[in-house]
């Protein structure tokens, strides 16, 4: 198959799911990489999954051989450039680059002002819960049965060599002041 038509099925979707974008007054979808296989019709190459450049847009791209088969023109001809590529949960965010429509425009701020509200809304339940001794939740002492939230956090971060004596003192003149 020509190199060219290999990701055909991707275009067309992307490009009908532009038209379905515009009517709703949205920017961007995601997609996990089992979806777009299956839209596909093939499997995705190795490289999409052990590398992040494989998503990246032309804009800041440079084709290597190694990447040879790296569909970004196909999406970027759909009207969309690729964000927020997870390569754990082996999911990416579709966002289209085409302007909306002046109705789409208004819907789509009619939906940020609810957003905000809902926000707000969210922010004033979270002050109403807060403790009456002015503490922040933080700040509360812990039961026996909590674990702190900080527990665990620095763990794999300090790496000790084998044979390392830990009661050695790291300077051995520590302590000892000429006067």
């Amino acid at each position: 198959m020509p190199r060219h038509e290999k990701f055909v099925a991707l275009r067309k979707f992307l490009e009908a799911k532009a038209r379905e974008l515009k009517k709703a007054g949205r920017k961007s979808f995601p997609m996990t990489f089992p979806e777009i296989e299956a839209c596909l019709g093939f499997p995705l190459p190795p490289s999409a999954y052990k590398h992040r450049e494989w998503w990246t847009n032309n804009d800041i791209y440079k084709p290597t051989n190694s990447f040879r088969d790296k569909p970004s023109k196909v999406w970027e001809r759909a009207g969309f450039r690729t964000r927020d590529v997870d390569m754990a949960a082996h999911a990416v965010v579709f966002e289209y680059k085409g302007p909306l429509s002046p109705e789409d425009k208004a819907r789509q701020e009619a939906r940020g002002v609810e957003d905000q509200r809902k926000f707000r809304q969210a922010l004033a339940d979270l002050r109403e819960r807060r403790p009456a001794s002015g503490m922040s939740d933080a700040s509360q002492p812990f039961s026996k049965n909590q674990i702190h939230p900080a527990f665990g956090s620095m763990k794999g971060l300090i790496r000790l060599v084998a044979g390392t004596d830990l009661t050695k003192p790291a300077d051995p003149d520590w302590g000892k002041k000429d006067r």
